[in-house]
């Protein structure tokens, strides 16, 4: 455990570097000489990759550093990390409006015809993940939200 300490430690310490939040997806991380139980272990490599939030550990003694984090955002991966953004944004506001996380709402949204098409590409991830009856676009005198190079207005109904 120890071991798996140091190694989010020190990839946790690259994202910081290179400006990269954790909400924020990557691709994979490259571990050099792991001790032989660590890469054994999927649990304990599952635990570095959601910590980490990457989709891949790679172990190997060919890396040069400690570890290495494959620091490219593809736009896939961007998208993910703007919806994990989005999700962290709604649910403050449903902490805000004192919801609990078992409550079903409905939420509305006003946003250009991109911000749209790119709610409408994650619908089912965000109707799971914010407890949402549906999810409708009119004009709303809700909270703004900025994600990326989209701006919405959400309101939360109850």
């Amino acid at each position: 455990m120890e071991h798996v300490r140091r190694v989010v430690s020190l990839a946790l310490l690259a994202r910081t570097k290179n400006g990269l939040k954790v909400r924020q997806p990557l691709l994979e991380l490259r571990i050099k000489n792991p001790s032989t139980r660590l890469r054994a272990s999927q649990e304990l490599t599952q635990l570095i990759k959601d910590e980490v939030n990457v989709k891949s550990v790679v172990f190997g003694a060919d890396i040069v550093d400690e570890v290495e984090l494959d620091v490219r955002v593809t736009p896939e991966l961007k998208k993910e990390g703007m919806v994990r953004e989005f999700i962290r944004s709604v649910q403050d506001l449903r902490k805000k409006a004192d919801l609990l996380p078992s409550q079903k709402i409905d939420l509305l949204i006003h946003a250009d015809e991109a911000g749209e098409r790119f709610i409408i590409s994650f619908e089912q991830e965000l109707k799971k993940a914010l407890s949402l009856k549906t999810i409708s676009f009119e004009i709303v005198q809700g909270e703004k939200i900025t994600i990326g190079e989209h701006a919405f207005v959400v309101e939360l109904k109850k």
